[in-house]
C-alpha cells in the first residue's frame, strides 16, 4: 500500500510497527524495502506458534506442531537487521535505535523530502 506508506512518510515516520502472521522470506524482502524506502526503523513482530500451545477444544488442521515459524526482526533505516530475524523459537528482540541514522540516510534519499515532487504529485489524506 504505497500511498498509505507515503502518507506516513509525509508525517515524518521514524518507526514503523509491522506485525504479521506471515512467516516468509518474502515478508522480510518487503520489510527491508520499506525500511530503505522510508529511511526509518521497522519493527516486525511475526507470529510464532505451536499447535501444542492451543487448548484441546480448539479445532486445528492436522499437520506439524509448528504452525508459525516467527521471524520477528528490527531493521535500521538502511534495511539492515539490527536484531533478528528470530526463526523457530520464542524470544524477545532488542536493539538501540539511533535517530541520527535516519537523518544520515535521508540525506541520500528522502521519500517525502528532496525526492518528493509536490509540483507533479499531490496526495490528500482524509484525517477525520
Amino acid at each position: 500500500m504505497p500511498l498509505a506508506r507515503f502518507a506516513l512518510y509525509q508525517d515524518g515516520l521514524e518507526t514503523l510497527l509491522a506485525p504479521t502472521a506471515g512467516d516468509s522470506e518474502a515478508w522480510h524482502d518487503s520489510m527491508r524495502h520499506v525500511a530503505r524506502e522510508a529511511r526509518a526503523c521497522v519493527l516486525t513482530a511475526v507470529v510464532f506458534q505451536r499447535a501444542s500451545s492451543h487448548p484441546d477444544d480448539v479445532p486445528l488442521v492436522d499437520g506439524d506442531d509448528l504452525m508459525g515459524r516467527g521471524g520477528s526482526a528490527i531493521l535500521g533505516p538502511d534495511g539492515t537487521y539490527l536484531a533478528g530475524p528470530l526463526w523457530d523459537e520464542p524470544g524477545i528482540l532488542t536493539a538501540t535505535l539511533d535517530p541520527r541514522r535516519m537523518d544520515e540516510e535521508r540525506q541520500r534519499f528522502g521519500p517525502a523530502g528532496h525526492y518528493h515532487r509536490p509540483d507533479v504529485f499531490r496526495l490528500s489524506v482524509g484525517r477525520g
